[in-house]
């Protein structure tokens, strides 16, 4: 070649114009390193915290926009890239991350190459084995996706590497054989005066192009398998997400079948047991209906038996058995204590029995109450409130009566007497108001008789 030419292994070398230029450079990159530690240095995981709490953003409204888990983001923000995929997983969760803020993409991953560069200045972030909490209680069948897709992906990533260590082999190689050794310029430094051809400078330009048009095919196709891996990564995950719904709907779907089944069956437990519970009572019912009835059948062949052996009579009642004093003396009144007169129940029949003079055996029926009979002792008193009674006294002659805290006017020749309150009623009613047994000393009314209705 011409003695002109430049070796290819050396730089030409500067004149004093390009050395007053390099040290002007030199001075620029100082001022602009001082200027950068004047500054406080911010990781891409504080800076997007940031911006995402100045917008009041949660990382759950993130994850739903992005469609990035929450533990990824979480580990983003903590600058926690060690625990992440590799590099190009994390532009694209930064890329999709800054549109939702709307912040400047190129800002965003010139602050993750700075991250990189200051918390992991000598180590590679590589792909690891990761798993999203949240999705590590799926069933069976999402955890055999995650793995079939976590193998794809490695393999995919495998070969990224695989094939860009060959290209960095090939770069590194040709940027050896095309070192430039710098030469140290001083005072003394003969300057050199030749010249290229232009044929040899246009070789050497062919050759700088052809080495930049390499560099720039490689860098895009690196680009391309960034993306493609990017790309097979975020379709992974939506398949997963789609997966984890449909597997959620059936779910829901069986739990709430199971539901139903579990109240259909208790409806029809419950309905089993009303039946039950009536048939039961219903059963109790006419058992008792058909004791009460045979209880009833022997009351009346019992009355019937003493009625034929005593002979009794059955005689109307006079609907005049006692007159009310409207005007008493205070003699009279003297046997109706303050007490009783101050206890009147309005629209009772309220009768008060005082044996002021001796004793008088008694016989009551009280509404539909069980029958009463005592000997009332001189002195004492018996109150009795009811819509209805039927009383047979046997010495009523020792006895003062009130009804309703009025004195009674009651007329009886051989001293016993049979009485109704209300009086209107006594028509109902015949006497003896009351039938005993003395075989056994009980009682029964009278108007239990079925032998009445014929007489």
């Amino acid at each position: 070649m011409n003695a002109n030419m430049i070796d290819k292994n050396k730089k030409i070398e500067p004149n004093d114009n390009s050395q007053e230029n390099q040290e002007d450079q030199q001075k620029n990159d100082k001022d602009k390193d001082k200027d950068k530690d004047k500054g406080k240095f911010i990781s891409i995981g504080e800076y997007l915290k940031g911006e995402r709490e100045k917008r009041n953003f949660s990382l759950k409204k993130i994850s739903s926009q992005t469609k990035i888990g929450i533990t990824i983001l979480e580990n983003l923000e903590s600058d926690h890239l060690d625990r992440l995929p590799n590099r190009a997983y994390i532009k694209g969760f930064i890329k999709s991350y800054a549109k939702v803020l709307n912040l400047k993409v190129n800002d965003c991953l010139e602050i993750l190459d700075v991250t990189y560069a200051t918390k992991f200045p000598n180590t590679t972030i590589e792909n690891r084995n990761y798993e999203d909490s949240d999705k590590a209680k799926f069933s069976t069948l999402t955890l055999s996706l995650v793995g079939m897709l976590f193998i794809g992906i490695v393999l995919a990533v495998v070969f990224f590497y695989s094939y860009n260590s060959k290209i960095k082999e090939m770069v590194a190689g040709q940027s050896l054989e095309e070192t430039i050794v710098p030469k140290i310029i001083s005072e003394t430094t003969p300057l050199n005066t030749q010249k290229i051809s232009k044929t040899e400078a246009k070789e050497l330009s062919e050759a700088k192009a052809a080495e930049a048009e390499k560099q720039a095919a490689i860098a895009t196709e690196k680009l391309a398998q960034e993306k493609k891996i990017q790309e097979a990564a975020i379709l992974a995950e939506k398949k997963l997400k789609a997966e984890e719904s449909r597997l959620a709907a059936i779910a829901k779907r069986t739990q709430k079948a199971r539901l139903a089944a579990q109240l259909a069956q208790k409806k029809e437990q419950e309905k089993q047991k009303t039946n039950d519970l009536i048939t039961a009572k219903e059963k109790s019912q006419r058992l008792k209906e058909k004791k009460l009835a045979a209880k009833e059948e022997r009351k009346q062949k019992k009355l019937t038996s003493i009625i034929k052996e005593k002979k009794i009579e059955f005689t109307p009642l006079s609907n005049n058995l006692y007159a009310i004093v409207e005007n008493p003396t205070e003699v009279e009144m003297q046997y109706l204590p303050q007490k009783i007169k101050h206890s009147y129940y309005p629209g009772k029949q309220n009768i008060f029995i005082n044996a002021f003079k001796g004793d008088t055996w008694i016989t009551y029926k009280q509404d539909e109450k069980n029958i009463k009979k005592f000997v009332l002792k001189k002195g004492r008193t018996l109150l009795i409130r009811a819509d209805e009674s039927r009383i047979f006294l046997g010495n009523v002659n020792v006895t003062k009566i009130f009804l309703n805290n009025k004195p009674l006017k009651i007329i009886a020749r051989k001293g016993v007497k049979s009485l109704v309150f209300p009086q209107e009623n006594a028509n109902k009613y015949k006497i003896p108001l009351f039938i005993y047994d003395d075989k056994n000393g009980t009682v029964q009314a009278s108007s239990d008789y079925r032998g009445l209705e014929t007489n």
